[in-house]
């Protein structure tokens, strides 16, 4: 499967807006529109960044799912962790 019907897959399937993918991607909406569209394919640089976005994006869900209130002044969670946390708490 192409990285862009995974990223299309991976989009849907989390509820991810693409300004918050673009941003973190280092492009701007419209680029990843063009590539979701099929007007443009990303350079080998832009696709090794969306690997990484989603297997971070993942990496974190499962430290949210594994999130303990009990043992929160032993955890250390980075900024973009706890956004989607937070992203994750008002979606439900």
């Amino acid at each position: 499967m192409n990285q862009i019907k995974e990223l299309k897959e991976f989009i849907e399937d989390n509820k991810i807006s693409q300004e918050l993918i673009a941003r973190d991607l280092g492009v701007t909406f419209v680029t990843l529109n063009r590539w979701l569209n099929g007007k443009a394919q990303p350079r080998d640089k832009a696709i090794i960044k969306i690997k990484n976005f989603m297997s971070n994006f993942k990496n974190s869900v499962e430290k949210v799912s594994a999130f303990n209130v009990e043992n929160l002044d032993t955890c250390i969670y980075s900024e973009k962790e706890l956004e989607n946390f937070a992203e994750q708490i008002t979606n439900n």
